[in-house]
C-alpha cells in the first residue's frame, strides 16, 4: 500500500517536473492573424529543439471593445463558443531539405473555449480554443493552416489569429 502511495506521488512530482521544463525552454506563445472567412493559408514553422513536447495548435478570437457593453464578458464568450469555423491543419517533419507529411486535421467549430487571452486594450476580451494537441519529437517542423470557412456576418466583428506552441499545463 504504502509503495503504491510512494510510486503515485513520484509520478506526480515526475509530470509535475516535465511541466516546468516544458514552460522554462518554450517560447512565450506568438499568434499569426488568421481571419476566418477569406479562405487565407498561412505557414508556422516550430523548431523543437529538446526533448519530446506537447504543443497546442490554439485559435485565438478577439472582440474589439467588447468591454463598452454591459455584461460584455459573458456575451463575448458566448459568441466565441459559437464562432463557426472550418481549418485544414497539415503537419510535415523537415528533414535534409525534405518535408514529410506526418498529420492532417481537418476541424469545425468546437463549442467550447479553453480560457481567455490578454488583449492590448482594456475594452478588448479575447478567448482562445485549443484545436489540436501534438507531441513534437526533437526537430524542425511545418505547418500548414487553410481556413475553409465559409463567410459569416459574426467575422467582421472579431479578430481571429493561429498559435501553435508547447503545452505547459497537462491538466
Amino acid at each position: 500500500m504504502k509503495k503504491g502511495i510512494i510510486a503515485g506521488l513520484l509520478g506526480l512530482f515526475l509530470i509535475g517536473c516535465d511541466t516546468v521544463i516544458n514552460g522554462l525552454t518554450s517560447p512565450e506563445p506568438s499568434y499569426v492573424d488568421f481571419p476566418l472567412g477569406q479562405n487565407k493559408t498561412i505557414t508556422i514553422n516550430v523548431e523543437n529543439g529538446f526533448h519530446k513536447k506537447p504543443y497546442v495548435v490554439s485559435l485565438r478570437i478577439e472582440y474589439p471593445n467588447a468591454m463598452a457593453v454591459k455584461n460584455g464578458y459573458a456575451i463575448a464568450g458566448d459568441k466565441a463558443k459559437k464562432l463557426p469555423f472550418n481549418i485544414r491543419i497539415k503537419g510535415y517533419k523537415v528533414e535534409n531539405n525534405k518535408e514529410t507529411l506526418f498529420m492532417e486535421n481537418d476541424v469545425k467549430q468546437l463549442g467550447y473555449i479553453s480560457g481567455g487571452s490578454n488583449t492590448n486594450k482594456r475594452e478588448d476580451i479575447a478567448f482562445i480554443t485549443h484545436i489540436d494537441t501534438i507531441y513534437l519529437s526533437k526537430g524542425l517542423y511545418k505547418f500548414v493552416i487553410t481556413d475553409n470557412s465559409i463567410q459569416n456576418d459574426e467575422y467582421k466583428n472579431v479578430k481571429t489569429s493561429i498559435g501553435i506552441y508547447v503545452l505547459t499545463r497537462k491538466f
